[in-house]
């Protein structure tokens, strides 16, 4: 048995005119359904998350298959971890195993979902051009 860490996430920032920053994040791995697999992800989604800078999150699920309870838990965690930072999480790609398991971990208490990337990137468009209002 390898002990190995495997990458589970791939991500890049998004260009913005706006100062806060959206991070598109899509998962390499097709199943996340061991804890220890999903202390993994929750670590390497951890080190996404950026205190200084109150982020937007894009979570492209489109390629996984499978998620275990740890990592629907770690997934929220990280998400009311980017919230107590000021940014928001905005998800897509979910089939319908995986949006049951987001119900039941009460993921989609804590991440706006939307049908696909487009959507998703939109949504956390609108959501910095809102907060920006807000603001000022």
């Amino acid at each position: 048995m390898s002990t190995a860490t495997k990458a589970h996430i791939v991500y890049e920032l998004l260009d913005e005119p706006s100062p806060d920053v959206i991070a598109l994040v899509e998962f390499v791995s097709p199943e996340i359904n061991d804890p220890i697999r999903g202390e993994e992800l929750g670590e390497q989604l951890d080190s996404l998350l950026r205190r200084d800078i109150p982020m937007r999150y894009v979570l492209d699920f489109g390629g996984v298959r499978k998620l275990g309870s740890t990592a629907f838990c770690r997934l929220a965690g990280f998400a009311r971890g980017v919230h107590q930072c000021g940014g928001e999480v905005t998800a897509c790609g979910l089939n319908d195993n995986l949006a049951l398991g987001a119900a039941m971990s009460g993921l989609e208490n804590e991440v706006i979902f939307a049908p696909n990337v487009k959507h998703a990137v939109r949504l956390a468009r609108e959501y910095n051009h809102q907060n920006m209002e807000d603001e000022g």
